[in-house]
């Protein structure tokens, strides 16, 4: 809507080296997914890319996902290696930090370290994008799990995959292992994953014999231990 037709034009433009397909252009306004780049300035513009995220830049800003990073400074804007969903830029001597295009609060630039592309760290915060998590964790020692749903520093082990990543009750984080089928335990305690939602103990379980397995027919049942067979958090036979 009011765009200029005499002067739009896409920028999936081979041979001017865009491919930024969803972006476009008139003499007034740059353009992503038809809406309008709030902000941006279209003159100049170049794209990069970024462990396969395309950023727009030009003399004085940095565009990505349809919208103008703040804060951001085009001549020392980069990544770090192995993620995508993080950045990083230095503008008027601040060391910034981007999530997803998204500005964290003030981060310490010796010690910041993505985990992975969610999860990052510095020597005093966890960070999951760009919010602050887990403030009371111990953070030297603080590690992601082989399934990064989950971390643990050397007092608790944490769910990450909720909006407010929590410690789970009594988990001991040097006994703590990954099942199959959304079971977890450690040697004292089996739990049950609720994807996205939490974590709670399966109280009659036995931790020490406690196994997930395939789905059998004939018990119903997806995990077994000495005395019980279970399916999710429900026990549904006895052994």
């Amino acid at each position: 809507k009011d765009a200029d037709s005499q002067s739009f034009r896409a920028l999936d433009d081979k041979q001017n080296n865009f491919v930024a397909s969803d972006y476009a252009l008139d003499k007034h306004y740059l353009y992503c997914n038809g809406k309008i780049v709030e902000g941006a300035t279209a003159d100049n513009l170049r794209e990069i890319h970024i462990n396969n995220n395309t950023y727009l830049l030009n003399d004085t800003q940095v565009i990505y996902d349809g919208r103008v990073m703040r804060g951001a400074n085009p001549g020392n804007f980069g990544g770090f290696e192995g993620v995508s969903s993080w950045t990083y830029s230095v503008n008027a001597g601040q060391y910034l930090v981007f999530s997803q295009g998204f500005p964290l609060p003030a981060v310490d630039r010796g010690t910041f370290t993505p985990l992975n592309n969610s999860i990052a760290k510095d020597k005093q915060h966890i960070f999951k994008g760009q919010d602050q998590i887990l403030p009371g964790a111990d953070v030297a020692t603080f590690e992601l799990l082989n399934d990064n749903d989950f971390g643990k520093d050397k007092y608790h082990v944490y769910y990450l995959a909720t909006k407010l990543p929590f410690a789970i009750n009594d988990a001991d984080p040097d006994s703590f292992k990954i099942l199959q089928r959304g079971y977890v335990k450690d040697k004292n305690h089996v739990y049950v994953v609720h994807l996205y939602e939490s974590v709670e103990k399966l109280e009659k379980a036995d931790a020490a014999s406690f196994e997930a397995t395939q789905y059998d027919d004939i018990t119903k049942s997806e995990a077994r231990d000495a005395r019980h067979y279970y399916y999710g958090d429900k026990v549904v036979g006895d052994r």
